[in-house]
């Protein structure tokens, strides 16, 4: 579980990929955010009620593997892509 943050639930940062699955992501300023060259894979995760649930600020890349569920909070965008699970 990720939540309360005053910044951020979960971010990447420097050349990094991370994989967050089966979490809950809730009441941060910002859900989940990518910088500039990382990545981050969502499945199965219930991200909610964040100032931003997905973050567009950075050109990181945000992939789901479309078994998330978001809603309420604040602005935010998609998912920049979309990835399978095997």
């Amino acid at each position: 579980m990720f939540a309360r943050s005053t910044q951020f639930g979960v971010v990447t940062v420097i050349n990094a990929t991370m994989s967050v699955s089966d979490s809950t992501i809730f009441n941060n300023v910002v859900g989940v955010q990518a910088q500039a060259g990382t990545t981050i894979r969502l499945t199965g995760n219930n991200i909610f009620d964040n100032g931003a649930n997905l973050s567009c600020a950075s050109a990181g890349q945000v992939l789901s593997a479309g078994n998330n569920a978001i809603a309420g909070g604040g602005g935010g965008c998609p998912p920049s892509g979309t990835f399978l699970l095997q």
